[in-house]
């Protein structure tokens, strides 16, 4: 768990929402972040990450990429080797690039996502048994999410979530042109607005009595 401050996003084209950020939605600055969830216990930016920090934090912060076909998907790095097995998976699908805006979004739903955690212990807490082996392969095999797949799970939806949009152009895998990065910047700001309007935010008296601080 970090302290995070990064704000998640501001409309300051949009006259409705030109003032506020989100964390305009809690009264102290003082906010823990599960910082693509619970993940010395999980694998970053899985379901069962997100899961897990219910109870320990404020808000969760997750990280979106786009997919080729222009979809959000919940990822943190521009390639997939580090999180996947899609070196394996483009053998089979006769792919080149490991850049994930290369991948389809159901391309991206063939990885494994989670065993990775399993064989390297990133932060020793299998080693600690702080979690557990058995534990772990409960919730395997782990799977890219969308963005709105998060937005709408049950399990989500009484706590806040800080969304970081990652953005690499000028990155060689990123110099697509003028038109995919135009149709990709408002696909991005759609799914901005969409999360202003469907997101609810509960009252700060409810995070208080679901979060446990650590």
């Amino acid at each position: 768990m970090v302290l995070h401050n990064q704000i998640s996003f501001t409309l300051d084209h949009i006259d409705l929402f030109s003032a506020m950020t989100f964390f305009d939605n809690f009264k102290s600055f003082q906010l823990i972040a599960a910082h693509r969830g619970f993940r010395a216990l999980y694998p970053e930016n899985t379901l069962s990450a997100f899961r897990a920090s219910i109870g320990h934090c404020h808000f969760i912060e997750l990280d979106i990429q786009m997919s080729k076909d222009l979809v959000p998907v919940v990822f943190h790095d521009s390639t997939l080797e580090r999180t996947s097995n899609a070196e394996i998976q483009r053998k089979k699908m006769g792919l080149q690039s490991l850049n994930i805006n290369d991948w389809t979004m159901l391309q991206l739903k063939t990885l494994d996502i989670g065993t990775w955690f399993l064989n390297t212990d990133p932060f020793g807490t299998i080693l600690r048994k702080e979690t557990s082996l058995e534990q772990l392969r409960k919730v395997m095999p782990q799977t890219v999410m969308t963005l709105e797949e998060v937005l709408l799970h049950p399990a989500l939806q009484k706590i806040p979530i800080n969304i970081e949009i990652k953005d690499h152009r000028g990155k060689e895998q990123h110099k697509t042109g003028e038109h995919q990065e135009r149709n990709q910047r408002a696909a991005t700001e759609r799914w901005y607005i969409q999360v202003l309007w469907q997101r609810r935010l509960p009252a700060e008296d409810d995070q208080q009595q679901a979060c446990q601080y650590q």
